[in-house]
C-alpha cells in the first residue's frame, strides 16, 4: 500500500510540473530582461501585490528555476531564461511557467 501510495503522489507531482497543465504566460525578452521580480510575480499572478511577493520571499515561498528567491530587490537577468522560460513555483503546489518570446 505505501509504494501504491508512493507511485500516486509521484504521478501527482509530475503532471503538476509536467508543463501540460501549468499556467503559462508570455513575455518579449525586452520586457523582462532586467524587471523586478516583485513586478513579475504579480504580473503572472502569482501575487496580487508586491508587498504580498515581498512577504512571500521574506518567507522562502517562491522558488524561480528550482532556486530559492531570497532577495525581494533581484532583477530578471539572461542566464535566468536561458532555456527560453522560467518556471516558478508558490508554496508547494503552485506552478506557473514564463516563456520568453526573443
Amino acid at each position: 500500500k505505501a509504494d501504491k501510495a508512493l507511485e500516486t503522489s509521484h504521478s501527482l507531482f509530475d503532471s503538476l510540473t509536467s508543463g501540460e497543465d501549468m499556467p503559462t504566460t508570455e513575455i518579449s525578452e525586452d520586457e523582462i530582461n532586467g524587471m523586478g521580480v516583485l513586478n513579475l510575480l504579480t504580473q503572472i499572478g502569482l501575487s496580487q501585490s508586491n508587498g504580498e511577493a515581498r512577504r512571500m520571499i521574506q518567507q522562502n515561498g517562491y522558488e524561480m528555476n528550482g532556486e530559492k528567491i531570497t532577495d525581494p530587490r533581484y532583477h530578471i537577468e539572461e542566464s535566468d531564461y536561458e532555456s527560453g522560460e522560467i518556471i516558478f513555483k508558490r508554496g508547494r503546489r503552485t506552478f506557473h511557467r514564463v516563456i520568453i518570446n526573443g
